[in-house]
């Protein structure tokens, strides 16, 4: 495993052994960090260190051992083991798909962590040819990455959930979606026992003709929705977008937030 995933940290140790002066920034949420080495891609595996996070202001951590850390944000915490996927909070024990490692005393955490447990948006600033969003929310299919964002993960009662939905091709060659009506995705939401309490789509009429949509290479396809949230209670919910092209299978995504009074 530590042969085949990219981590940036690596990356850095090589720069400055071969005195490599080539420079990237990833912006995470709004703050910069700045590395020395642009790595060839980053994706749900790429690893950062937590130390830069850290001192980049994004959470606080309690750190336990060098194998095991306590990320603290939003008066949550989410315990970080090494090479365990189990990631246990107060909100609800979930999995990753990409385990914490540790390697020369520095303990990495996949972006997969960032996007989705603490719903963070990861963008590469300058240096990188690849999508300048980046996150374990993508699910590639076949050259194609679905990305879900939102405005926010902590709402009022009277405010408006804003969702950008991304498919973005990242092969050169075009290709092609095909839709048997006019709907191109759904969106659901449900509340912590996963019980849907709204759908998107369910008050709404579709076309029923065939559509197909040719997504250029390198370019990507992208749909933004609002919900007003004044019809749910105070409490925490999970926003689940299903893209409903039927020649690509794309898994699901899943995204928390929290509405308070």
């Amino acid at each position: 495993m530590r042969k085949e995933i990219k981590i940036i940290f690596l990356a850095l140790a090589i720069a400055a052994l071969f005195s490599i002066s080539v420079s990237a920034q990833i912006r995470v949420e709004n703050r910069t960090i700045d590395f020395d080495l642009i790595p060839d891609q980053i994706t749900a595996d790429t690893y950062l260190p937590i130390e830069k996070l850290v001192e980049a202001g994004l959470f606080e951590v309690d750190r336990v051992s060098n194998n095991r850390y306590i990320v603290l944000k939003n008066d949550n915490y989410y315990i970080l083991q090494n090479n365990q996927d189990l990631v246990r909070s107060n909100l609800r024990n979930r999995n990753l798909e990409y385990t914490p490692v540790v390697i020369n005393q520095h303990f990495l955490v996949p972006v997969e962590f960032l996007e989705e447990f603490l719903n963070f948006n990861v963008r590469v600033e300058k240096g990188l040819t690849m999508p300048d969003r980046i996150g374990r929310d993508d699910q590639l299919r076949d050259n194609l990455r679905l990305r879900v964002y939102l405005n926010d993960d902590e709402f009022r009662i009277y405010d408006k959930l804003e969702l950008s939905i991304e498919i973005m091709n990242t092969n050169r060659d075009d290709i092609k979606l095909r839709f048997n009506s006019a709907q191109k995705y759904n969106i659901y939401i449900k509340n912590r026992f996963g019980r849907v309490l709204y759908s998107w789509a369910s008050d709404k009429i579709f076309s029923q003709a065939v559509q197909d949509i040719e997504i250029e290479g390198r370019d990507s396809l992208s749909f933004e929705e609002e919900i007003d949230l004044n019809q749910f209670r105070e409490g925490r919910y999970y926003v689940e977008v299903e893209i409903t092209a039927d020649n690509y299978d794309f898994n699901s995504i899943e995204k928390e937030f929290k509405i308070e009074d």
